[in-house]
């Protein structure tokens, strides 16, 4: 069955893309009348009828089809050197046999492999491994988060310069439609060298749980979902997003002891997650907010929730977060 779904809307012209996932639990009626189950489902019976069932639950035309097996992802990330992504906590997971220490870890294909798959990812917090809380709409976030930095990866010098010799060893890796050869491939990939991820949204299709006979499914929401893919069809920006949960890590560069720890509580109770609390590299004289590239609506919602500090857009290149607040002197969540 398909483990990851995406679909991807590219402009040369304008260097922008926009990435919208379809959870593999969606209950989905098969454009082929094979009937209702889950997207993932029809992969096994038709992966033609996959292509034609997300096209009919977004409303687009699908161009182009790529797909890759978990074989391949791993030696994509290999011909690339390895990928590096930012670890909040030192996490695991012991079904997927991901193991990585806090910090920015340097990840081979089998290590990026382990943390795309992990659905039981626990954090060392305060000396206990502990489960991030979370589904598979969590997981499709950190997804979206390694396409980040796979790409982040793949625009460095050395890659461009080796562009053909990148492209032909990626190709080898993946199946694509017949209009999707080498040739087209080297060309989209020139055509989008000056391309910066900063200009790529990404979003989940809105869904709410639903349970049908004792089998837990997603549903496509009636209210969130159409603002969302009527953008996406046309090209403009995503809605919606901001208004998720965020993970944040704090780091306390406020210069008074206990000033993360306050910051914290105005976090929780905004709805938003504190991934980790620290101490900033230095002080600094206004709070600074780094967001991962495609949140950057989401992080100007939080600096006006929050009443201070800036964005920083395009700085946070890895993933495990979604934002990470420098607090600066300008912060004063006190009693």
């Amino acid at each position: 069955r398909a483990d990851v779904i995406m679909l991807f809307r590219v402009d040369t012209d304008t260097q922008t893309a926009q990435l919208v996932s379809l959870p593999r639990d969606l209950l989905v009626d098969r454009s082929d009348g094979g009937g209702i189950e889950k997207l993932n489902a029809t992969y096994a019976r038709d992966p033609n009828a996959l292509i034609e069932t997300a096209a009919q639950v977004a409303g687009v035309a699908v161009n182009h089809y790529v797909e890759v097996d978990f074989v391949g992802f791993a030696a994509i990330v290999d011909e690339l050197g390895g990928i590096d992504f930012s670890f909040a906590l030192p996490s695991r997971d012991a079904r997927s046999g991901l193991n990585v220490s806090q910090g920015v870890v340097r990840m081979d294909g089998a290590t990026a492999l382990a943390f795309a798959r992990s659905r039981n990812l626990e954090e060392l917090v305060d000396g206990r491994w502990q489960r991030v809380p979370g589904s598979d709409l969590e997981r499709t976030k950190r997804q979206q988060e390694l396409i980040f930095t796979i790409l982040n990866e793949a625009k460095r010098p050395d890659n461009l310069l080796d562009m053909g010799e990148l492209v032909g060893a990626i190709g080898a890796q993946i199946t694509t439609d017949d209009g999707l050869d080498f040739d087209t491939l080297r060309d989209l990939a020139w055509d989008m060298r000056s391309f910066d991820t900063t200009n790529l949204e990404a979003a989940t299709l809105p869904v709410y749980f639903d349970t049908i006979d004792g089998v837990s499914y997603v549903r496509t929401h009636p209210d969130d979902a159409p603002p969302l893919l009527s953008n996406f069809r046309a090209g403009l920006p995503l809605t919606g997003q901001s208004e998720q949960a965020l993970r944040i890590e704090i780091r306390n560069g406020n210069g008074r002891n206990g000033a993360g720890s306050e910051f914290a509580t105005v976090v929780e109770s905004l709805g938003h997650v504190v991934a980790f609390i620290g101490n900033a590299d230095r002080d600094y004289a206004e709070t600074i907010v780094i967001t991962r590239p495609g949140e950057i609506a989401a992080a100007d919602a939080f600096v006006a929730d929050i009443g201070i500090g800036r964005v920083e857009d395009g700085n946070l290149t890895t993933g495990g977060v979604d934002i990470i607040v420098y607090l600066g002197a300008d912060a004063d969540f006190g009693e």
